[in-house]
């Protein structure tokens, strides 16, 4: 699935502009679009509330990891990471210009030079998203999401062993081991 921010079909920049131009257009994997009449971040807010996520806690725990604390890579489960992507102007204040992307349905991206456009999202089921970012700020934010993905698996994925769990512990830290045989004998 992709979300980024659209006009509804049929409707002119002015047209959406004059009622609120925020709609959202979701992507599925099997080609099928629908449109959402509410804000991106709505659409994501009430996403990440299924997976019992908060998007604005998520971008406070991963800034640091994402180096960035704008448009920040969301993890909402190990394999579903959404990448912020922009997609279009603003029109006026709090009309967002970014929408996300699954980062394990991406395949490939690329530069190009198609009006306002800067690059070209590439995903696992032919479908092509085109992006207002240079290559070199889309590649930093698959980085991010990279990143970020990692320090979920690192918070929420631990080894069960002391030996793994041992790989997973930060340096300099007191960490204590529960062996769960002794603990429950």
């Amino acid at each position: 699935m992709r979300w980024f921010p659209s006009e509804p079909p049929g409707f002119s920049r002015g047209e959406a502009q004059e009622s609120g131009g925020n709609y959202t257009e979701v992507w599925f994997e099997r080609g099928e679009r629908l449109v959402d009449p509410r804000r991106v971040k709505t659409v994501v807010r009430a996403l990440a509330g299924v997976f019992s996520q908060d998007p604005r806690l998520l971008r406070k725990r991963y800034a640091k990891t994402a180096g960035t604390d704008k448009a920040i890579p969301l993890p909402l489960r190990e394999d579903f990471v959404l990448v912020p992507i922009k997609t279009r102007t603003a029109w006026h204040k709090d009309h967002g210009t970014c929408g996300y992307v699954v980062l394990s349905k991406v395949v490939s991206y690329e530069a190009v030079e198609e009006g306002e456009f800067r690059s070209r999202i590439y995903f696992s089921n032919g479908m092509v998203l085109k992006s207002l970012w240079r290559i070199d700020t889309v590649r930093n934010k698959f980085h991010q999401a990279e990143d970020v993905q990692k320090e979920y698996r690192r918070l929420y994925l631990v080894k069960s062993t002391p030996r793994e769990l041992r790989e997973y512990l930060p340096a300099g830290k007191l960490v204590y081991i529960i062996d769960e045989r002794q603990a429950s004998g």
